[in-house]
């Protein structure tokens, strides 16, 4: 039985493989912490859930065995330590390079910026500190500057885990942008083919939100040459859109005000005459309409006449199956349309338009055929 793999199960099984690997060396940690930007607690935290997963992907019998033998390993490698302090044997279980970097820093400055880069958290580098310290292995004057260090951290940490976590957001925003990006470049790539009136569908099935879209979009600008041009063509695709979408806008306030003429009869403008206008959705046509207020092209009141023209088609959107358009009854005065007849307007619809079988546009295309309004170019069913 497979589960859902998130970010989290798959930095566990990471970090789970290399803890066994490295024999449970801390190592994997600072390696771990660079690569995600994440705190120490929150990799150990992954490698528990990766650990107690019971289905896939999970760790099997044996490196679940294995895992725990070094845990336990582990703490008994401590707790003699810890015998060993007492009975006052020295001790050199510290980083020296992290001694050596600490105690080669000149100014306050330099030290807190060094303590808010490190891989070490503060308490860590304090145990560091004190076992370098035990070890005797410094003179009088750097085992000084060592406690003042110490000193000056802890008056600063506050500060240095503000800025650590700040950072590390940072760093998961830059990596959460770079994917968004990527996906980005490949809706840009499908919209250019399939045209801009699928762009909600494509960022749907994409699996990203419109307001990620929409943010990260400009990234794309300063990007590799592909992204760069891609984002030029979408960005010359949207403006003929946009001078297409504003003549179509005001073209509907007029025929919703005063009527369409259909072989010289003024009748109510539908949703049939909207998707001979546009195939854009209607939700993303409204929302395009917030731009031409804001541009002083409509007024809000025309807006909340497009919006109601759309709310009141809102309960008969629903797509048909060929079956059931076949099958839907429609008369007037007593004359029906015919099978034959249903067969032309799904290919008229289909074909012609290129958009979906919806309730309501199938029921104003069967009106239409019966009063003789309805042009065809192809009357043969397909």
């Amino acid at each position: 039985m497979a589960g859902k793999i998130t970010e989290k199960t798959l930095r566990g099984k990471e970090a789970f493989e290399l803890y066994i690997k490295n024999n449970g060396d801390q190592s994997i940690y600072a390696y771990l912490t660079n690569k995600y930007g994440l705190a120490v607690s929150t990799i150990r935290g992954n490698i528990y859930h990766y650990k107690n997963r019971v289905i896939s992907p999970k760790p099997t019998k044996e490196e679940i065995e294995l895992y725990e033998e070094i845990v336990r390993m582990k703490h008994t490698q401590i707790a003699k330590r810890v015998v060993s302090s007492y009975q006052e044997k020295i001790s050199d279980n510290f980083d020296k390079d992290l001694i050596n970097d600490i105690l080669n820093i000149k100014y306050t400055k330099e030290l807190i910026t060094y303590a808010i880069k490190s891989q070490y958290m503060i308490s860590e580098m304090f145990k560091n500190i004190d076992s370098a310290i035990k070890y005797y292995g410094y003179n009088e004057e750097e085992v000084s500057k060592l406690n003042k260090i110490k000193e000056v951290i802890e008056l600063n940490r506050k500060l240095i885990n503000d800025d650590r976590r700040i950072n590390a957001r940072e760093k998961v925003t830059s990596i959460n942008n770079e994917k968004n990006v990527n996906i980005i470049g490949n809706i840009l790539e499908e919209v250019l083919i399939k045209g801009i009136e699928n762009l909600e569908k494509i960022i749907l099935d994409s699996g990203i939100r419109r307001s990620t879209f929409d943010k990260c979009l400009p990234l794309l600008a300063n990007g590799t040459e592909l992204e760069q041009t891609l984002y030029n063509q979408y960005n010359t695709l949207l403006a003929n859109e946009n001078k297409l979408l504003e003549q179509n806008y005001l073209q509907m306030i007029y025929y919703l005000t005063n009527g369409i003429i259909k072989n010289g009869i003024n009748t109510y403008f539908n949703l049939l005459d909207y998707f001979r206008m546009t195939r854009l959705n209607p939700i993303e046509f409204q929302r395009q309409g917030h731009k031409l207020i804001k541009s002083n092209i409509i007024t809000r009141r025309e807006f909340k006449l497009v919006y109601s023209f759309f709310k009141l088609y809102e309960t008969s959107i629903r797509i048909l199956s060929h079956e059931e358009a076949l099958d839907y009854y429609y008369s007037i005065s007593g004359v029906t349309v015919t099978r034959e007849q249903k067969e032309m307007i799904i290919n008229y619809l289909e074909n012609e338009l290129g958009i979906k079988l919806y309730t309501s546009v199938f029921q104003s295309a069967c009106d239409e055929l019966l009063k003789g309004t309805l042009i065809i170019k192809s009357l043969a069913h397909v």
